[in-house]
């Protein structure tokens, strides 16, 4: 809520820092309630571990790394690499995230 919050107020760096951090714990709850190991993973790593045993299909793998792009971006501010509809969409996309996360 709060990185839909910034969006609507303008503020897109904040927003993308919020939107990522919810991103990563997010694939990382569903990776460990999944039974993939997620300490010591890179991001992409753990996409490809959900897409092996189809906690993910191809779509949204490739959703995922997209939305993981818009994430290391925002993390390591390369501001001038994303911009509002990259970050809806990371939003977007992690909603749609939690509610896999939540219907298992």
């Amino acid at each position: 809520q709060q990185a839909k919050q910034y969006v609507e107020s303008g503020h897109i760096r904040e927003a993308g820092v919020f939107a990522a951090a919810v991103f990563e714990d997010t694939i990382r709850s569903i990776a460990r309630k999944s039974g993939i190991t997620v300490e010591g993973e890179k991001t992409d790593q753990i996409i490809s571990n959900l897409k092996k045993i189809e906690a993910l299909n191809d779509v949204k793998a490739q959703r995922a790394r997209s939305a993981a792009s818009v994430r290391n971006k925002a993390m390591h501010a390369g501001w001038d690499d994303f911009d509002r509809e990259d970050v809806k969409s990371l939003i977007f996309f992690t909603e749609e995230l939690i509610t896999i996360l939540e219907g298992d």
